[in-house]
């Protein structure tokens, strides 16, 4: 049965916060005008989604080359969401969680990664402000190819399979995932996409769990930071209720690139 989150465990979530809001502070210190562009999206996200659930996915990531082809990057994401009683996507916590990734590109348009072990935290929202959480870990490998298909246009196909540790309770089962990308390169710093992510849970027998459609622009604002925002459609199908479920996210990620 679900149980209540420790005192870790929230100690862990306020870090992963702060750091989050630290990050997007230093970026506003910079970019001013970009920064505030996007606080209005969010601020006003709740009119475009009334009536619907409405979630928020933050994530940092810091990447440093090792060699040539390889790759090690520190992820951090926190997701919110609109809870029971309000539109906004920050009233309620959904989930944190710390992943380490090793990249290898095997040739110039294939890219493989992997997650050899990463921390989850799932909450659900019993009443306004009472929260059960559900802790795992996971593992995770990708492989990703991409095809310039035209000028700058370019396609990029994802395969990749996870398996989900429910170490305090449930059954472990594995996820298969595959995305379908399509991105234009508007300029030298700014790049639009359009994707499509199918998931597929086998615990025993292939169940479909849920899609995302995506769309957004990543901006290149130095040689070590970019940062992305995209709108995400999700069509979820819980076995418990067999009944579609959507939402409606908003996702603000910062990715640093360190060198040696």
């Amino acid at each position: 049965m679900y149980q209540k989150p420790t005192l870790f465990v929230k100690v862990k979530l306020v870090a992963i916060r702060s750091c989050l809001h630290l990050h997007i502070f230093s970026i506003y210190k910079k970019h001013s005008v970009p920064f505030l562009l996007l606080c209005h999206i969010i601020l006003n996200y709740h009119s475009l989604c009334a009536q619907q659930h409405t979630q928020l996915w933050t994530r940092t990531s810091v990447h440093y080359p090792l060699l040539q082809k390889w790759t090690v990057i520190a992820e951090a994401q926190y997701r919110s969401n609109n809870s029971s009683i309000g539109y906004l996507p920050f009233k309620a916590h959904q989930m944190v969680s710390l992943r380490p990734w090793i990249s290898y590109y095997a040739h110039k348009n294939i890219l493989l990664n992997l997650s050899p072990l990463a921390w989850f935290n799932s909450y659900t929202e019993l009443s306004p402000g009472r929260y059960i959480n559900q802790e795992e870990l996971r593992s995770a490998i990708s492989a990703q190819h991409s095809k310039t298909i035209y000028n700058r246009c370019k396609l990029q196909n994802r395969l990749g399979a996870e398996y989900r540790n429910f170490y305090q309770h449930g059954s472990n089962l594995l996820r298969l995932r595959y995305k379908l990308e399509g991105l234009v390169a508007i300029n030298s710093k700014l790049t639009a996409s359009i994707s499509n992510e199918w998931f597929v849970n086998h615990d025993g027998t292939f169940n479909k769990e849920h899609q995302r459609s995506i769309a957004g622009v990543s901006w290149q604002m130095s040689k070590k930071i970019k940062v992305e925002s995209n709108y995400m459609f999700i069509q979820a199908l819980p076995i418990a209720t067999n009944k579609n479920v959507h939402a409606h996210a908003l996702q603000l990620f910062v990715s640093y690139y360190l060198s040696k």
